[in-house]
């Protein structure tokens, strides 16, 4: 009987035991751009983020604990977890939220996930021309006596002007354009899209914008003919500005060219900020 009430009592301690260290549920948090996960966990204006938390306690407070562009620390209640100790919330980055940051997610006081350091930077909208002239070399390194080659610098900015730049490096802004081409009488000649930038000598250009900046270069653009020719429309063209996996439109344009005399010529758009002659 002893025996037996001990093996007993021994098995109700094992099993008091197995109880006791059971593990608990896991706690989770994920938090990234939802709208292109390819920058995250940077942002540009009008994408969303979103925020998942399982496994947490049960009516917990969730507090963003951040800095914005090396303020003092900030807190910002989002909300509570659920009776499951569950919460899940989207929101969008407004115009307001451009800077950079670093957070943590408090849930009852106590951080949960990794700290994260980001950028949130305007949405490209624009360009605005920076400088313009005559690209070196020009018309007669292609052999042709007429006409132009100019060079141009972009400044990326989004719809209301502002400044599209980024200070860490870590969103890439890839300029591209789609273009026609016409002769005299105005018929298509050709057709195509292609990067802006990345070119070699002897017109060297870097295929990404200066992120810095928010500037690129566009060159060459323009004509050259062995002889004088009328003012035509040469080319029109939509560019756009790829960040991740998103595209940016920012310019609708056409292009009109003439060169009555040897080693002269002129290009202007139809946006009219831009008129480069030799």
């Amino acid at each position: 009987m002893l025996n037996e009430w001990n093996r007993s009592r021994m098995k109700l301690l094992i099993l008091g035991l197995v109880i006791v260290l059971a593990p608990l549920s896991a706690q989770t948090l994920t938090w990234g751009n939802v709208s292109d996960p390819t920058i995250t966990p940077n942002f540009v204006v009008g994408d969303s983020w979103t925020l998942t938390i399982s496994g947490a306690a049960a009516n917990a407070s969730i507090v963003l604990q951040f800095t914005k562009n090396g303020s003092s620390v900030q807190y910002y209640t989002v909300g509570t977890t659920d009776s499951s100790g569950n919460y899940t919330s989207t929101q969008l980055v407004t115009n307001g939220s451009w800077g950079t940051y670093t957070n943590v997610w408090l849930v009852n006081g106590v951080q949960l996930g990794q700290q994260y350091n980001y950028e949130v930077i305007y949405e490209p909208g624009a360009l605005s021309v920076y400088s313009s002239g005559v690209a070196n070399p020009n018309c007669a390194y292609l052999g042709g006596d007429y006409g132009v080659l100019a060079a141009i610098t972009y400044s990326i900015t989004n719809s209301g002007g502002n400044l599209v730049s980024e200070q860490d490096g870590n969103i890439p802004m890839l300029p591209y354009y789609s273009f026609i081409y016409y002769n005299f009488a105005g018929q298509v000649t050709g057709s195509g899209q292609a990067n802006v930038g990345g070119h070699g000598a002897p017109w060297s250009s870097n295929e990404y914008a200066n992120t810095s900046n928010g500037r690129f270069l566009y060159i060459p653009i323009g004509y050259c003919d062995t002889s004088s020719y009328p003012d035509f429309l040469g080319e029109s063209e939509n560019l756009t500005i790829i960040i991740g996996n998103t595209y940016y439109p920012v310019r609708s344009q056409t292009w009109s060219m003439y060169s009555n005399t040897i080693d002269h010529g002129t290009i202007s758009n139809s946006v009219g900020d831009v008129t480069v002659s030799q």
